[in-house]
């Protein structure tokens, strides 16, 4: 097997005390030898005062790798490295930078870029050249932001009404995952969407991801599920939950991020849960730990897993590895690439 990449950030030794868009200290990359599972810090990266609001969060979002290249996107800022000698090769930065989420090559020579905090979907080119801007709603992109602002020095434009945060193609369609929505969209051919929601009766929470591979396209929940899509149908055909498989007694933490490595085998990302003021997106984690600790009080009384990778195999329903990567320095996963 091939080295991984591991994409996402370290956080203030406060983070817990802050709101989430200020958390992260310091944008990382981790190289893992999938044989021997050793960890090399790869990459640290620190934005601008420039490109950023005060007081910023650094980290990078989900990202994506070609033969020769990373692709990475940090709140503001795309950055392209080649992969040979870690130098960066291109850099964007535009006054629409604001929470990007994810960046892709589109295959036909422009970059998508899930712009998650005005709740839409650009392509531009190379040299940074805006071609289409994607409302994910469908509605007008400038319907509820304004062009003449510089939203790289906007904090937060939460509540996001769909919360885009992975973009993807089939053939030459141009799809996007909404996470508040738990569906995928596609952005070229309007009308065309997929069922993200799992069993109805017990829905999963909050969906990423987005990568196709082996004929199939590849989700995550952050309560801890993979669901895996039919390009053609656009129907689900399974829905993996990953708790049944660890049985673990006690939070699995945030999924997000997943590398698949053959026809049943796959790496997904945790990352550690935190002390902090659960709203919006964590409550879900709040009801899930006071259910597994059986009381209110869940941080003195149950351990919090750390920031990690595991690696799957899905045919069989088992974990075959598990990789902390907190002692790297690494307390979130958005990609894996």
């Amino acid at each position: 097997m091939s080295d991984l990449f591991v994409v996402g950030g370290s956080m203030y030794a406060d983070a817990a005390k802050v709101h989430e868009w200020r958390q992260y200290e310091q944008a990382v990359v981790l190289k893992v030898d999938s044989d021997s599972l050793a960890v090399e810090r790869l990459l640290d990266y620190v934005s601008p005062p420039e490109v950023c609001p005060e007081h910023p969060s650094v980290v990078f979002k989900a990202g994506t790798m070609d033969a020769e290249h990373l692709y990475l996107c940090t709140q503001t800022e795309v950055l392209i490295y080649r992969r040979d000698d870690l130098s960066v090769e291109n850099y964007l930065t535009l006054p629409l930078f604001n929470d990007l989420h994810h960046v892709t090559p589109s295959g036909w020579g422009t970059l998508l870029i899930a712009v998650t905090g005005l709740d839409m979907v650009v392509e531009i080119k190379p040299d940074g050249t805006v071609l289409n801007e994607w409302n994910v709603l469908g509605q007008d992109p400038w319907q509820r932001f304004a062009r003449d602002v510089d939203y790289r020095k906007v904090q937060s434009t939460k509540p996001h009404h769909a919360h885009p945060n992975f973009v993807f193609t089939i053939g030459d369609a141009v799809w996007t995952t909404r996470c508040d929505l738990n569906d995928a969209v596609c952005l070229t051919t309007p009308g065309r969407r997929i069922d993200l929601i799992g069993n109805r009766e017990n829905p999963v929470q909050f969906v990423h991801d987005g990568v196709t591979a082996n004929g199939r396209v590849y989700f995550t929940s952050v309560d801890g599920h993979i669901l895996v899509v039919d390009p053609d149908s656009l129907q689900v055909t399974d829905v993996v939950d990953i708790g049944a498989i660890l049985d673990y007694n006690m939070p699995l933490g945030w999924c997000r991020g997943i590398k698949v490595l053959d026809g049943n085998r796959v790496i997904v990302g945790f990352s550690r849960l935190r002390s902090t003021r659960l709203k919006d997106k964590v409550s879900w984690a709040k009801a899930q730990v006071k259910k597994i600790a059986g009381v209110g009080d869940y941080t003195e009384t149950l351990p919090l897993l750390p920031t990690r990778i595991c690696c799957l195999d899905l045919g069989v329903r088992r974990m075959e590895w598990e990789l902390d990567l907190e002692g790297s320095g690494m307390n979130a996963v958005f990609s894996i690439l």
